[in-house]
């Protein structure tokens, strides 16, 4: 939980937040994109693409991460008070009409131009309105399997290739083809039934664990290039 408060802190949206005690946290993901919506139902359906887009971020800084998990809708009421919706313990998702802004002081004075979001936000803003962005997140959003990191990847590698033509992903920075291909054959070995190319076996292929490394990587490498 350390990690998504340093991240999405009081200046980002999403913010994660704790509005417990220090002995009694209660970390609360806000938005403005909540603020408008009527019932619980439709603020755990926001919140839940959110919170994708939150899971799929910190995986890309640390694939060893523990996803965030929602446990309920709160809303604060006229008294200031947190009145819950739905009675949960973990990551609950709220809603509150006070919004922290994040500025620059350049010469003593609030300079927005020299404000430059950190990776995460950039990242976390780009997948609200590209949808490869956030699907890529969607996968890599929870503890991703075989299945999710080949989608991940199939997806980043399409992006690439619309932008640069194929087989060109070097040129962005992602590994030599070998390295590639070596995921992929691991790919197919967990994802198809065999016979598998290229003499692949459950024993030779790419471990899970180092698979989720090398997309971790890749994203980063392509998540950069997208949004330098």
């Amino acid at each position: 939980m350390d990690d998504a408060i340093a991240w999405y802190g009081a200046n980002s949206d999403p913010t994660i937040h704790n509005v417990g005690s220090d002995t009694t946290p209660l970390f609360l993901l806000t938005s403005p994109q909540l603020e408008v919506l009527g019932t619980a139902s439709e603020v755990e359906d926001v919140a839940a693409k959110l919170l994708a887009i939150v899971n799929g971020v910190l995986f890309v800084l640390e694939p060893d991460r523990v996803p965030l998990t929602s446990a309920g809708v709160q809303e604060r009421g006229a008294d200031g008070k947190w009145i819950h919706h739905l009675t949960a313990t973990g990551l609950v998702t709220g809603r509150s009409r006070v919004r922290a802004i994040g500025m620059a002081i350049v010469g003593g004075q609030p300079s927005s131009q020299h404000t430059r979001p950190a990776p995460a936000l950039r990242w976390s803003a780009a997948a609200k309105t590209d949808e490869v962005v956030s699907h890529v997140f969607k996968y890599l959003s929870g503890k991703p399997d075989w299945f999710d990191l080949y989608n991940a990847f199939d997806l980043m590698r399409d992006d690439i290739n619309r932008r640069i033509d194929k087989h060109r992903q070097q040129q962005m920075g992602w590994p030599v083809k070998k390295d590639l291909d070596h995921f992929t054959l691991s790919a197919q070995v967990y994802r198809h039934a065999p016979p598998w190319d290229g003499g692949y076996t459950p024993a030779t292929a790419m471990p899970l664990h180092k698979a989720r490394r090398f997309i971790q990587s890749l994203t980063n490498i392509w998540l950069t290039w997208r949004f330098p």
